[in-house]
């Protein structure tokens, strides 16, 4: 802008600058003057009509111009001339996202709608590195361009992260031809136009501190009640469903454990349509078989179960054997005080049961505590046990992880004796620790729920089989459950404050996870590290499909490639667990 003033200076008298500098004071000469508007020449751009489909168009904004692992593109003029506004709902902080490719009608892999490819960045290596990771594919659900509709808006709900939105304003004239994919960042091809751009984080809306501080963003959609001690976690299982996992107080005993679990199919969570594969009050978090050898106990009790959902009739009947005595929940590291609902990457919880022997319980009295770690992230449950004598006891039978087989066809387990794959019906085990030493999943599966298992960490403490006889299996079936044994006909005596040992936890993953002549494959945490396991039950080859985060990652001595997969191959039974790097 510029200001150009003629004077004539024969009339302008003295000057006197206190005066000049005097004039924006009330009361003075020309205080209330304007340059008159008849005088203004307006700026080009201003004369263009301010709609919605003008005032954007063409200009770099709702994207922003950056440098990507050392490149800086120019810009993309369809991205320019076709994207008028942006607003990305519950973003990440420290992250970047980017519009990288949109499919515009193409045809791949017999898709051919509207797709596009959103990628997530961290912001703080963007310039040197700039490693992206995708959370929307362009054969994910996306809304379809209205053709000769001209400005619209277009909603985008990255399946990888739950709670996360883009909204996009577009003006679908300005786009290429139906059938002409767009590229920008999607490619490994650094010379794309706007490969490094990214949607200016002017766009951004960060979710929400929570009044308790917890952050609110992540893989995870959650909702965690602290007052009735409830959660529900949602993650994507697959490229088309969600999985939903509910906890709360359930069974004889109102002891914390799984409530079920449930599918849908990607979408909106609000309006998820849920299709329940466990709803259920009995226990997964175990009970156990032991009495007290203290002077003062019931003589003529009979042997039962006590804890979980086991009451004083062996059964869920009678009264009560076992009661919740504390619970806390953290979310990404931040105590949870008041009720949360938002999204999350990992979420904590620890509780306490104190339960009574089985020749205590008329007394009753308390002789052992649980003591309870679940670590819930996507995919996976990670369980941590320590198991305290409160008096003299002697623990019977101690199962470890329990694991309804319902919603599931089909059963194997990991290193046992027999490489086979068996209907959930039949009663069977993984052999003899003598002969199956290094068993230690039990895995479910169903071509409709894909897979599910439990595990046990064979080198933590009394997952090793220490309180375990030697011709007792480590896994065993009924036609209800899968068991884990940690205590199991080998009488175990405590002194008062003494304690064992376990670790393990539980795994879900989508029918899509194999393909070829792989039995199975899992992706879960332990120790907070990623690892996947797989099976071969003969010899074969076959691909695992891993989440799209970890493109880029090792496992074993391979790279997960672009396309989210590797290929394995066995030349006879097989079984492997490896953490991915």
């Amino acid at each position: 802008m510029a200001i150009e003033i003629t004077i004539d200076r024969s009339k302008a008298g003295e000057i006197v600058p206190w005066q000049l500098s005097n004039a924006g004071s009330p009361g003075a000469d020309s205080y209330s003057w304007i340059i008159d508007p008849s005088c203004y020449v307006l700026a080009p751009w201003t004369l263009r009509p301010l709609d919605t489909r003008t005032i954007n168009s063409g200009r770099d904004f709702p994207l922003l111009a950056a440098t990507r692992a050392g490149v800086t593109s120019i810009a993309n003029a369809f991205f320019n001339g076709t994207f008028l506004d942006c607003k990305v709902r519950g973003a990440i902080p420290g992250k970047y996202y980017q519009i990288g490719y949109m499919q515009n009608g193409a045809t791949l892999g017999g898709d051919s709608d509207d797709g596009v490819v959103i990628q997530e960045f961290d912001a703080a290596d963007y310039a040197s590195t700039g490693t992206p990771t995708v959370i929307q594919f362009y054969n994910d659900p996306a809304p379809t361009v209205n053709r000769g509709g001209g400005v619209q808006s277009l909603v985008y709900e990255p399946p990888a992260r739950p709670g996360l939105t883009i909204e996009l304003v577009l003006d679908d004239a300005l786009l290429p031809p139906q059938g002409t994919p767009v590229i920008g960042g999607y490619h490994a091809n650094n010379g794309f136009a706007a490969w490094s751009w990214i949607i200016d984080p002017i766009c951004y809306e960060y979710a929400a501190e929570a009044g308790n501080s917890a952050s609110v963003y992540g893989p995870m959609r959650v909702q965690i009640d602290p007052l009735n001690e409830t959660a529900s976690l949602i993650w994507s299982h697959g490229d088309d469903e969600m999985l939903r996992l509910r906890l709360g107080h359930v069974g004889k005993n109102d002891l914390f454990n799984i409530a079920g679990y449930d599918r849908a199919s990607t979408g909106p969570i609000p309006s998820a349509v849920w299709s329940a594969i466990v709803d259920t009050e009995t226990d997964f978090f175990p009970p156990l078989i032991f009495h007290s050898t203290e002077a003062v106990v019931d003589e003529g009790a009979v042997q039962i179960y006590t804890g979980g959902n086991h009451g004083s009739d062996g059964n869920s009947g009678g009264s009560i054997t076992a009661s919740p005595l504390s619970w806390s929940c953290e979310i990404d590291g931040r105590a949870l005080g008041e009720y949360f609902e938002g999204a999350a990457q990992r979420v904590v919880f620890r509780f306490t049961n104190q339960v009574m022997a089985w020749n205590t319980w008329s007394l009753p009295r308390y002789a052992l505590r649980q003591h309870f770690t679940v670590i819930v992230t996507p995919g996976s449950l990670e369980f941590w046990a320590e198991v305290e004598a409160l008096e003299n006891i002697t623990v019977q039978t101690d199962n470890g992880l329990q694991l309804l087989k319902n919603g599931y066809e089909t059963v194997a387990f990991y290193e046992g004796d027999t490489a086979v794959r068996r209907p959930i019906a039949d009663d069977w085990n993984a052999g003899p620790r003598s002969a199956a030493p290094n068993a230690w999943a039990g895995v479910l599966a169903s071509p409709t729920n894909g897979y599910m298992a439990s595990w046990m960490d064979r080198a933590y403490e009394a997952g090793d089989g220490r309180n375990l006889d030697p011709e007792s299996p480590f896994i065993r079936t009924t036609p209800g459950k899968i068991y884990h044994a940690i205590v199991a006909a080998h009488a175990t005596p405590m002194a008062p404050g003494a304690f064992y040992r376990y670790h393990g936890g539980y795994t879900w993953a989508p029918k899509t996870i194999v393909s070829g002549d792989l039995d199975s494959a899992l992706l879960f945490m332990k120790s907070d590290k990623p690892h996947l396991a797989y099976a071969f039950l003969a010899a074969g080859s076959g691909t695992i499909m891993l989440p799209r985060d970890f493109v880029g990652k090792a496992v074993g001595s391979q790279v997960i490639s672009a396309t989210n997969k590797i290929d394995v191959s066995a030349p006879g039974t097989d079984y492997a667990d490896e953490a991915i790097t």
